[in-house]
């Protein structure tokens, strides 16, 4: 298993409120609704997932961690999960911004809500058993390269698991996808005591670099146990 990333400028919150200030600057002059991070192919790889798994679920209640642009919501909702409530929340109040912004152009101001919120430093955020599913696309990414502390000493990567669990209801999905992080490597980090064992991961294309294989993207599901 990898020891924790170095902190870097892709984990302060400066470099994001920069970052989408941009973005909200190009969306008014141009209509560009931003970056898919990842790529459409990770949205089409989680699409398909939830359809496999959540297809004839009753409507779920989702949680996006850093949501960005919203894209990955915009995405859900078009492709037939629009019965769902979303919610993305986000640090960047830019980033926020250009979501509802977004949110607007496509008619869906109404049906998906977008919230400025630190759940990890501001723990009145945090909304204890909510959510069926949250979900986290490059946000655990992010805070990995966060040298931010909590109140008590503690890096925010490692608070994360045990914050994300205890917004999930009971029996509640946390679905994650990330490029700085293997499978194994998730699972080990997030599958302590007390949080979500793994239930699922998504197969994708792998390449073979120094005697050892992998993907550039990795996705996991886990499990908040009912009887938790």
């Amino acid at each position: 298993m990898n020891e924790d990333l170095q902190p870097a400028k892709l984990g302060t919150s400066e470099y994001w409120e920069d970052f989408y200030e941009k973005e909200v600057a190009n969306f008014k002059s141009f209509g560009d609704e931003g970056e898919i991070w990842f790529g459409e192919d990770a949205e089409d790889k989680i699409i398909e997932y939830l359809e496999e798994n959540f297809g004839n679920a009753q409507p779920l209640s989702v949680l996006d961690l850093g949501t960005g642009n919203g894209h990955l919501l915009f995405a859900l909702y078009e492709a037939g999960f629009g019965a769902w409530k979303f919610k993305g929340i986000d640090y960047a109040q830019h980033s926020v911004a250009l979501a509802r912004q977004v949110a607007a152009s496509r008619g869906l101001q109404s049906s998906i809500e977008f919230e400025q919120a630190d759940f990890l430093m501001a723990p009145a955020t945090q909304e204890e058993e909510s959510y069926d599913l949250i979900l986290d696309k490059g946000t655990f990414d992010a805070i990995s390269l966060s040298a931010d502390r909590t109140a008590t000493g503690q890096r925010l990567c490692d608070v994360f698991p045990g914050c994300v669990a205890k917004m999930l209801k009971r029996g509640g999905t946390f679905l994650i996808t990330s490029c700085n992080w293997t499978t194994d490597e998730l699972i080990q980090r997030l599958s302590s005591p007390g949080n979500y064992p793994a239930i699922h991961h998504i197969d994708r294309p792998t390449m073979t670099f120094g005697g050892g294989s992998g993907s550039d993207v990795s996705t996991v599901a886990f499990q908040r146990p009912a009887l938790q």
